[in-house]
């Protein structure tokens, strides 16, 4: 589930230090549904930043690995254009074949299938047009949204850096939402996840949000 990087701010907000963005998008998604890619040939997070930084040494782009969150993680002093499409290339070079995607989904989707079966649910799976897989009874049924998010959470779990970074940084965006005056509640989940909860469609809430990320986002120089 690590290939994608949260871009809130363009590219520069991607480009934050590794992990701690993107994971804490995990703790707050759907679990009613999941990209396929995520489950295609998906690094792990170590994995991913050392093929990052092996990438970048290669091409002389300057840049340190530094431990975040327990993560040895790519970090750049500045970004710049080159440090932009470096880091496009290598992202885009991780994404998997759209065929092959569209297979794992159909396989995936499958799979839950009998999952849930074997949980005592003889539910609807489907593959929307994105190669998503989707439980459209969970949406009703708190019971059937958690066996799904067992299910792919066996499929994947996060490694306990992971969790941390994401705990830490889902923390930190508490933190600044309850210092600028929203009431938030900061949840913990059966994995040990944490997940900031306030009112959703107050768009000051989502304002502030995007304040958060752009803040832990790296400067661009031309």
């Amino acid at each position: 589930m690590s290939l994608i990087r949260k871009s809130l701010v363009g590219l520069g907000a991607a480009l934050v230090v590794a992990g701690s963005v993107f994971t804490a998008d995990v703790a707050r998604a759907e679990s009613t549904t999941y990209p396929a890619e995520a489950s295609v040939a998906t690094p792990d997070l170590k994995d991913q930043e050392q093929a990052f930084h092996k990438f970048l040494t290669e091409r002389g782009i300057e840049h340190r690995m530094e431990v975040v969150d327990g993560v040895e993680t790519v970090v750049f002093d500045v970004i710049s254009e080159e440090v932009i499409k470096a880091t496009e290339e290598f992202y885009n070079s991780q994404m998997p074949d759209r065929e092959e995607v569209a297979k794992q989904a159909k396989a995936d989707a499958e799979e839950m299938k009998k999952y849930l079966a074997s949980r005592g649910f003889d539910v609807e799976v489907v593959v929307n047009e994105f190669n998503t897989v989707e439980v459209p009874a969970a949406d009703e049924n708190d019971k059937i949204l958690d066996a799904v998010d067992d299910f792919w959470w066996q499929k994947d779990p996060m490694s306990e850096a992971e969790i941390e970074a994401a705990n830490a940084e889902e923390q930190r965006l508490a933190d600044h939402l309850t210092a600028r005056g929203f009431t938030i509640t900061v949840e913990t989940d059966r994995h040990g996840l944490k997940m900031v909860n306030g009112d959703w469609d107050d768009p000051k809430l989502e304002e502030a949000i995007n304040e958060f990320f752009a803040s832990e986002a790296q400067p661009y120089e031309e």
